[in-house]
């Protein structure tokens, strides 16, 4: 008489590691850029708070400023480390304020490299800049 064993197959293992595979294949690019979608979040809101305190400073001074640490900022890092502040101009009338993608981070080669905000709003004059504002 033949023994009857209850289990899986090597065969049927397989499949199912085969399976796994392609759902991950599928599966994980479209989570990474899920994930760098939402970390864009830091860059709008920092910058966004930016403009809010060089719109404080400007109401108190003749000019808006062009050193972070007078809006406040202890570093020239994004609250959640993804992206690099800075201040590329700031005059009597102007400024420009830009966040970009920090080296070395998630967030790094993200298709958003950079975000830029002046006194007139976020700079959305591509179609691509608008999606990355999400506007």
């Amino acid at each position: 008489m033949f023994k009857k064993y209850a289990g899986f197959s090597l065969v049927e293992l397989m499949i199912v590691i085969a399976i796994i595979g392609v759902v991950s294949a599928i599966a994980y690019p479209a989570f990474t850029d899920s994930a760098k979608k939402s970390r864009r979040a830091d860059a709008i809101t920092v910058l966004l708070d930016m403009q809010l305190q060089q719109e404080k400073w400007r109401s108190v001074n003749s000019e808006y400023t062009s050193t972070l640490s007078e809006l406040g900022y202890d570093t020239s890092v994004s609250p959640d480390g993804y992206y690099d502040l800075t201040i590329d101009s700031a005059d009597a009338n102007t400024y420009q304020m830009t966040a970009s993608t920090k080296a070395g981070t998630a967030q790094d080669g993200d298709t958003c490299a950079s975000f830029i905000l002046t006194q007139n709003g976020p700079d959305i004059s591509t179609p691509d800049k608008k999606t990355c504002w999400n506007k």
